[in-house]
């Protein structure tokens, strides 16, 4: 047996699911359920499957949660004796398959009796109940629907569920009363859960997770009537009067607020028309989510392709990169050679000139060196030339074989000083040989050279400059 929970959209049902959580029923797997949003911060009770099935329900006799259409008990045990029922008796054994839950959803109010064609008619039903006034100044924040909309919602949903819960147990619990006296409100829920066997024999308490923080609508006692309809009017005090107890059986059900019926159908082939757009819609937006797939499986491959490339890029420009390093090390290494190669290159091109010339300076004092030997020796030989003779030889020799003043260095003054040692010998040696020869018949001064002395006291090559 389980607990069919029933009543207008912002009635305050989610607070009554918090409730019955507490009290120990069960709701089906969280991950099931809708989940809490800005309208609803404490979260729905609902789940989600259920609620999704209800409105194919409402969709196949032509109606719409905001505009029920004049239902059809007899249609609606048609529908659960189909595909939509097979489906509704899976959902319930796959999410609830304990004995003790509740399923809610605002729109099983009107929608009853599809649900006791699949459930059974043995199952509990819990009215819950709000002020017109504070259910339609809801909708308005939630939905933007205009007040008198929405309290010809409160009535239809409430009148409706009252008069198709006829036969089955049924409690009335009022939001008000919830959030003035949870404790009194929670205790009297309990009693008649525990009377149709819903609960353990200890109940926990459930006042603990009532809360006025989520009730953000709120009249005085005996305000907003005057906006109401008769018809209404009759039914707030009905169903308020029932607060914690049964709820009312049909008879005491006040008729329909004339005119209501009318403005439902209207609205419900609005609703049939937004329907038609909505299913075009979605077949367009399913073809359009088919075509981005598909272009967005393109662009991933694509894309997958360019990170290869790009990695293949990346790759090679570090290969590239450690190649450069290499050729930059190798061509410092070259530079310094080639430097240190010209370096050597011009020393060794120095070497070579100096090497030529000394070889060639050497030369050349050999050849001055044997020239002035063999005028030694000529000297010797012939003993009785005269001096200025080898002293004009002499100076021939070393212009003819010394090199020229351009280029005169150490070579230079090594081979004067050599010219000049042999030419002092040579005179030295002539004027020995004369000094001996005047000693036997003395020197006869006609026969000196222009500007030499060659008195015994005196040194010829000594005011003579080569």
């Amino acid at each position: 047996m389980g607990l069919l929970v029933v009543g207008m959209h912002r009635s305050g049902t989610s607070a009554v699911g918090r409730a019955l959580d507490a009290l120990g029923l069960s709701t089906g797997p969280p991950d099931q359920l809708i989940g809490a949003d800005a309208t609803n911060r404490m979260g729905h009770w609902e789940v989600r499957p259920v609620t999704d099935l209800d409105d194919e329900v409402l969709a196949a006799i032509d109606s719409h949660w905001a505009a029920p259409a004049q239902l059809d008990p007899d249609r609606l045990r048609e529908l659960a004796r189909g595909p939509l029922g097979e489906r509704a008796r899976a959902l319930v054994a796959e999410l609830l398959p304990g004995r003790r839950w509740f399923l809610k959803d605002p729109r099983l109010s009107v929608l009853l009796p599809f649900w006791f064609e699949v459930l059974g008619t043995d199952n509990a039903v819990l009215h819950v109940v709000r002020h017109p006034v504070e259910v339609a100044g809801s909708l308005a924040a939630r939905n933007s629907m205009a007040a008198e909309v929405g309290r010809a919602l409160w009535e239809r949903y409430t009148r409706q569920a009252l008069i198709d819960a006829a036969g089955a147990a049924s409690h009335v619990v009022s939001y008000e009363r919830l959030i003035e006296a949870p404790g009194a409100t929670t205790e009297a829920l309990a009693r008649f859960l525990e009377a149709n066997d819903l609960l353990d024999s200890e109940p926990p308490s459930a006042s603990r997770v009532i809360s006025g923080a989520e009730r953000h609508h709120h009249i005085h006692a005996g305000a907003g009537r005057e906006v109401l309809s008769s018809e209404q009017r009759q039914l707030l005090d009905l169903v308020t009067a029932a607060a914690d107890g049964p709820a009312p059986t049909p008879d005491l059900v006040p008729d329909e607020t004339p005119g209501l019926s009318f403005g439902f159908r209207v609205g419900a082939d609005v609703a049939g028309l937004a329907r038609v757009d909505l299913a075009r819609i979605s077949h367009e937006l399913a073809e359009a989510r088919t075509a981005a797939d598909s272009t967005l499986t393109a662009l991933h491959a694509e894309l997958a392709e360019v990170r290869r490339h790009a990695q293949s890029e990346l790759e090679e420009i570090d290969r590239l990169t450690v190649e450069t390093h290499h050729l930059r090390d190798e061509l410092s290494v070259a530079y310094r050679t080639s430097a240190a190669r010209t370096d050597l290159e011009a020393t060794t091109r120095d070497l070579q000139l100096a090497l030529a010339e000394a070889a060639s300076t050497a030369s050349r004092v050999g050849a001055l060196e044997d020239e002035l030997h063999r005028v030694e020796q000529r000297l010797l030989t012939e003993m009785g030339s005269s001096s200025y003779q080898a002293i004009a030889m002499y100076r021939r020799v070393a212009t003819q074989l010394l090199p020229p003043p351009t280029r005169r260095g150490r070579a230079y003054r090594r081979t004067l000083g050599v010219a000049r040692r042999g030419a002092a010998g040579a005179i030295g040696q002539a004027q020995r040989m004369r000094a001996r020869r005047a000693a036997r018949q003395g020197p006869d001064p006609a026969t000196w050279p222009p500007g030499v002395d060659m008195r015994p006291s005196d040194s010829p090559l000594a005011s003579i400059v080569i």
